[in-house]
Protein backbone atom coordinates (compact mmCIF):
# COMPACT_ATOMS: atom_id res chain seq x y z
CA UNK A 1 0.00 0.00 0.00
CA UNK A 2 2.85 2.36 0.90
CA UNK A 3 4.57 1.64 -2.43
CA UNK A 4 1.35 2.42 -4.30
CA UNK A 5 1.03 5.75 -2.47
CA UNK A 6 4.66 6.62 -3.28
CA UNK A 7 4.20 5.75 -6.95
CA UNK A 8 1.00 7.81 -7.06
CA UNK A 9 2.81 10.81 -5.52
CA UNK A 10 5.68 10.50 -8.01
CA UNK A 11 3.18 10.37 -10.87
CA UNK A 12 1.37 13.46 -9.53
CA UNK A 13 4.69 15.32 -9.19
CA UNK A 14 5.60 14.46 -12.80
CA UNK A 15 2.22 15.70 -14.03
CA UNK A 16 2.53 18.91 -12.00
CA UNK A 17 6.00 19.49 -13.46
CA UNK A 18 4.69 19.07 -17.00
CA UNK A 19 1.73 21.37 -16.33
CA UNK A 20 3.95 23.98 -14.67
CA UNK A 21 6.29 24.03 -17.67
CA UNK A 22 3.59 24.01 -20.32
CA UNK A 23 1.27 26.73 -19.01
CA UNK A 24 3.56 29.79 -19.50
CA UNK A 25 4.74 28.53 -22.90
CA UNK A 26 1.17 28.04 -24.08
CA UNK A 27 0.21 31.50 -22.84
CA UNK A 28 3.07 33.06 -24.80
CA UNK A 29 2.67 31.01 -27.96
CA UNK A 30 -1.12 31.04 -28.18
CA UNK A 31 -2.11 34.35 -26.61
CA UNK A 32 0.59 36.98 -26.05
CA UNK A 33 2.86 36.60 -29.09
CA UNK A 34 0.04 36.32 -31.68
CA UNK A 35 -1.55 39.47 -30.23
CA UNK A 36 1.76 41.33 -30.32
CA UNK A 37 2.38 40.15 -33.89
CA UNK A 38 -0.73 42.04 -35.01
CA UNK A 39 0.55 45.38 -33.69
CA UNK A 40 4.35 45.16 -33.95
CA UNK A 41 6.13 45.66 -37.26
CA UNK A 42 7.61 42.50 -38.75
CA UNK A 43 11.13 43.75 -38.09
CA UNK A 44 10.44 44.60 -34.45
CA UNK A 45 8.60 41.31 -33.88
CA UNK A 46 11.55 39.41 -35.36
CA UNK A 47 13.88 41.36 -33.09
CA UNK A 48 11.76 40.47 -30.06
CA UNK A 49 12.04 36.77 -30.96
CA UNK A 50 15.81 37.17 -31.36
CA UNK A 51 16.11 38.83 -27.96
CA UNK A 52 14.15 36.06 -26.23
CA UNK A 53 16.40 33.50 -27.93
CA UNK A 54 19.46 35.34 -26.61
CA UNK A 55 18.05 35.37 -23.08
CA UNK A 56 17.23 31.66 -23.31
CA UNK A 57 20.75 30.77 -24.45
CA UNK A 58 22.50 32.91 -21.84
CA UNK A 59 20.32 33.76 -18.83
CA UNK A 60 18.09 30.68 -18.64
CA UNK A 61 21.08 28.38 -19.09
CA UNK A 62 23.16 30.07 -16.37
CA UNK A 63 20.35 30.16 -13.83
CA UNK A 64 19.09 26.65 -14.56
CA UNK A 65 22.61 25.18 -14.42
CA UNK A 66 23.19 26.64 -10.96
CA UNK A 67 19.73 25.40 -9.97
CA UNK A 68 20.65 21.82 -10.90
CA UNK A 69 24.05 21.94 -9.22
CA UNK A 70 22.48 23.28 -6.03
CA UNK A 71 19.93 20.47 -6.06
CA UNK A 72 22.63 17.85 -6.59
CA UNK A 73 24.94 19.30 -3.92
CA UNK A 74 22.27 20.10 -1.31
CA UNK A 75 22.83 16.94 0.73
CA UNK A 76 26.60 17.38 0.56
CA UNK A 77 26.35 20.90 2.01
CA UNK A 78 23.72 20.17 4.63
CA UNK A 79 25.45 17.00 5.87
CA UNK A 80 28.68 18.93 6.44
CA UNK A 81 26.96 21.98 7.89
CA UNK A 82 28.21 24.32 5.16
CA UNK A 83 26.28 27.41 4.10
CA UNK A 84 27.47 29.68 1.33
CA UNK A 85 29.05 29.56 -2.13
CA UNK A 86 25.91 29.63 -4.25
CA UNK A 87 24.99 33.29 -3.88
CA UNK A 88 28.61 34.11 -4.77
CA UNK A 89 28.37 31.94 -7.89
CA UNK A 90 25.01 33.54 -8.69
CA UNK A 91 26.54 37.02 -8.41
CA UNK A 92 29.36 36.01 -10.76
CA UNK A 93 26.80 34.58 -13.18
CA UNK A 94 24.73 37.78 -13.10
CA UNK A 95 27.80 39.88 -13.95
CA UNK A 96 28.79 37.48 -16.75
CA UNK A 97 25.20 37.41 -17.96
CA UNK A 98 25.08 41.20 -18.29
CA UNK A 99 28.33 41.17 -20.25
CA UNK A 100 27.21 38.47 -22.70
CA UNK A 101 23.75 39.98 -23.17
CA UNK A 102 25.30 43.35 -24.04
CA UNK A 103 27.63 41.60 -26.49
CA UNK A 104 24.61 39.82 -27.97
CA UNK A 105 22.73 43.11 -28.39
CA UNK A 106 25.78 44.55 -30.10
CA UNK A 107 25.93 41.54 -32.42
CA UNK A 108 22.27 41.89 -33.43
CA UNK A 109 23.00 45.49 -34.39
CA UNK A 110 19.55 46.96 -33.79
CA UNK A 111 19.72 50.61 -32.62
CA UNK A 112 18.22 50.73 -29.13
CA UNK A 113 17.58 53.52 -26.67
CA UNK A 114 19.38 53.38 -23.29
CA UNK A 115 16.01 52.63 -21.66
CA UNK A 116 15.42 49.64 -23.96
CA UNK A 117 18.91 48.29 -23.26
CA UNK A 118 18.36 48.70 -19.52
CA UNK A 119 15.00 46.89 -19.63
CA UNK A 120 16.41 44.01 -21.68
CA UNK A 121 19.33 43.60 -19.27
CA UNK A 122 16.93 43.81 -16.32
CA UNK A 123 14.78 41.10 -17.89
CA UNK A 124 17.85 38.89 -18.25
CA UNK A 125 18.83 39.43 -14.59
CA UNK A 126 15.30 38.65 -13.38
CA UNK A 127 15.40 35.49 -15.50
CA UNK A 128 18.66 34.17 -14.12
CA UNK A 129 17.59 34.87 -10.52
CA UNK A 130 14.21 33.17 -10.95
CA UNK A 131 15.77 30.15 -12.65
CA UNK A 132 18.12 29.66 -9.70
CA UNK A 133 16.00 30.54 -6.67
CA UNK A 134 13.10 28.31 -7.76
CA UNK A 135 15.37 25.44 -6.71
CA UNK A 136 14.05 26.09 -3.19
CA UNK A 137 10.77 24.46 -4.27
CA UNK A 138 12.59 21.52 -5.85
CA UNK A 139 14.64 20.93 -2.70
CA UNK A 140 11.43 20.79 -0.66
CA UNK A 141 9.64 18.75 -3.37
CA UNK A 142 6.97 21.45 -3.40
CA UNK A 143 5.76 21.04 -6.97
CA UNK A 144 2.45 22.75 -6.26
CA UNK A 145 4.43 25.92 -5.47
CA UNK A 146 6.13 25.58 -8.88
CA UNK A 147 2.69 25.48 -10.52
CA UNK A 148 1.66 28.62 -8.61
CA UNK A 149 4.90 30.29 -9.64
CA UNK A 150 4.11 29.64 -13.27
CA UNK A 151 0.59 30.99 -12.74
CA UNK A 152 2.22 34.17 -11.39
CA UNK A 153 4.38 34.16 -14.52
CA UNK A 154 1.28 33.92 -16.71
CA UNK A 155 -0.40 36.77 -14.84
CA UNK A 156 2.70 38.88 -15.39
CA UNK A 157 2.73 38.08 -19.11
CA UNK A 158 -0.87 39.23 -19.46
CA UNK A 159 -0.39 42.41 -17.40
CA UNK A 160 2.82 43.07 -19.33
CA UNK A 161 0.92 42.78 -22.59
CA UNK A 162 -1.52 45.48 -21.48
CA UNK A 163 1.42 47.66 -20.43
CA UNK A 164 2.80 47.15 -23.94
CA UNK A 165 -0.49 48.23 -25.53
CA UNK A 166 -0.54 51.41 -23.43
CA UNK A 167 3.12 52.47 -23.39
CA UNK A 168 4.45 50.59 -26.46
CA UNK A 169 7.18 48.90 -24.39
CA UNK A 170 7.64 45.75 -26.49
CA UNK A 171 9.72 43.88 -23.89
CA UNK A 172 7.06 44.49 -21.18
CA UNK A 173 5.29 41.08 -21.33
CA UNK A 174 8.53 39.19 -20.74
CA UNK A 175 9.89 41.68 -18.22
CA UNK A 176 6.73 41.90 -16.10
CA UNK A 177 6.05 38.16 -16.35
CA UNK A 178 9.53 37.28 -15.14
CA UNK A 179 9.30 39.93 -12.39
CA UNK A 180 6.06 38.40 -11.09
CA UNK A 181 7.61 34.93 -11.17
CA UNK A 182 10.70 36.19 -9.35
CA UNK A 183 8.68 37.95 -6.64
CA UNK A 184 6.73 34.75 -6.01
CA UNK A 185 9.97 32.73 -5.82
CA UNK A 186 11.63 35.17 -3.39
CA UNK A 187 8.68 35.23 -1.00
CA UNK A 188 9.74 33.34 2.14
CA UNK A 189 12.79 31.94 0.32
CA UNK A 190 15.60 31.39 2.80
CA UNK A 191 18.18 30.87 0.03
CA UNK A 192 18.40 34.62 -0.59
CA UNK A 193 19.66 35.09 2.97
CA UNK A 194 22.59 32.73 2.61
CA UNK A 195 25.87 34.56 3.28
CA UNK A 196 28.33 35.56 0.58
CA UNK A 197 30.91 33.20 2.04
CA UNK A 198 33.20 30.65 0.44
CA UNK A 199 33.30 27.15 1.87
CA UNK A 200 35.60 24.22 1.18
CA UNK A 201 33.12 23.06 -1.46
CA UNK A 202 33.26 26.29 -3.47
CA UNK A 203 35.78 25.13 -6.09
CA UNK A 204 34.11 21.80 -6.95
CA UNK A 205 30.67 23.46 -7.00
CA UNK A 206 31.90 26.29 -9.22
CA UNK A 207 33.67 23.82 -11.53
CA UNK A 208 30.54 21.67 -11.91
CA UNK A 209 28.47 24.79 -12.59
CA UNK A 210 30.88 25.94 -15.32
CA UNK A 211 30.81 22.53 -17.02
CA UNK A 212 27.02 22.35 -16.90
CA UNK A 213 26.71 25.94 -18.15
CA UNK A 214 28.95 25.20 -21.12
CA UNK A 215 26.94 22.10 -21.99
CA UNK A 216 23.65 23.98 -21.59
CA UNK A 217 24.78 26.92 -23.72
CA UNK A 218 25.90 24.58 -26.50
CA UNK A 219 22.60 22.69 -26.32
CA UNK A 220 20.42 25.82 -26.32
CA UNK A 221 22.58 27.45 -28.99
CA UNK A 222 21.78 24.57 -31.35
CA UNK A 223 18.07 25.13 -30.75
CA UNK A 224 17.91 28.95 -30.77
CA UNK A 225 20.96 30.34 -32.55
CA UNK A 226 19.21 30.17 -35.92
CA UNK A 227 17.15 33.25 -35.02
CA UNK A 228 20.25 35.08 -33.81
CA UNK A 229 22.05 34.34 -37.06
CA UNK A 230 19.11 35.15 -39.33
CA UNK A 231 18.40 38.58 -37.82
CA UNK A 232 21.75 40.33 -38.55
CA UNK A 233 21.90 38.82 -42.05
CA UNK A 234 18.31 38.89 -43.32
CA UNK A 235 16.52 41.14 -40.84
CA UNK A 236 13.60 40.85 -38.43
CA UNK A 237 11.01 40.10 -41.11
CA UNK A 238 12.83 36.89 -42.04
CA UNK A 239 13.03 35.88 -38.38
CA UNK A 240 9.28 36.40 -38.01
CA UNK A 241 8.56 34.31 -41.13
CA UNK A 242 10.99 31.60 -40.00
CA UNK A 243 9.40 31.48 -36.54
CA UNK A 244 5.89 31.21 -38.00
CA UNK A 245 6.95 28.40 -40.32
CA UNK A 246 8.75 26.63 -37.48
CA UNK A 247 5.62 26.77 -35.32
CA UNK A 248 3.55 25.19 -38.08
CA UNK A 249 5.88 22.22 -38.36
Amino acid sequence: MINIIKKYKILCDIILNIVATALPLLTLQIVVLPLMATTLSEDKYGYLLSITSLITIVSVTLGNSLNNIRLLEQYNYSSKGYCGDFNIILLIEVIGNIFFVLIGLRFLGEPLTPVEIFLIVLYSVFTIMREYYIVNYRIKLNYIAIVWNNIALIGGYIIGYFIYTIFNIWIAPYLVGTLFGLMHVLYKNELIYEPLLRTKLFKPSAYKTIILCMAGILSNALAYSDRLLIYPILGGKSVAIYFAAYQLF
